[in-house]
Order: structure tokens, then sequence, then C-alpha cells
């Protein structure tokens, strides 16, 4: 019966000792997704902060340039008006 005990215990102590090894390995799994999910999320707020970015950078080009067609459009009108004062 001695033995029978003995080897109850040991099983038992081995089960413990997986049990914990398995609880600990869902720890760790658990806590490197939620990693994950932040560097996804973080990569996500900076890929999001460097489109808006580039959005107002080509806003702003395009309203130069339209300001600078008018101007140069404005320009040639008030030469021709001139050239046809003058002839």
């Amino acid at each position: 019966m001695t033995k029978l005990q003995s080897a109850i215990k040991s099983v038992t102590a081995q089960q413990a000792n997986i049990g914990a090894g398995i609880s600990a390995m869902e720890y760790t799994s658990s806590y490197l997704q939620n990693s994950a999910n932040i560097q996804e999320t973080a990569y996500s707020n900076l890929t999001e902060a460097d489109m808006a970015k580039e959005m107002t950078t080509y806003v702003k080009n395009n309203v130069q340039a339209q300001a600078a067609q008018a101007m140069i459009a404005q320009a040639n009108q008030s030469l021709a008006q001139v050239l046809n004062l003058l002839q």
C-alpha cells in the first residue's frame, strides 16, 4: 500500500507541475498576444498620422499651384489688355 500511495503522490505532484507549466505558458501567450495588439495599434496610429500629414502637404501644394496658375492667367490677361490698347 505504501508504494501505491507513493506512486499516487508522485503522479499528483507531476500533474501539479505540468498544470503550473501550462498556466505559465498560457499567461505568456496572452501577454505576447496583448503586446502584439498594442504594437499593431501603435503602428496603425503612426501610419494614419503620416497619411494625414502627407494629405495636408498635398492639399497645400495643390492650393499653391492653383494660386500660381491664377496669377499667371491674370498677368497674361493684363498684358493682352495693354497690347490691345497699344494697337
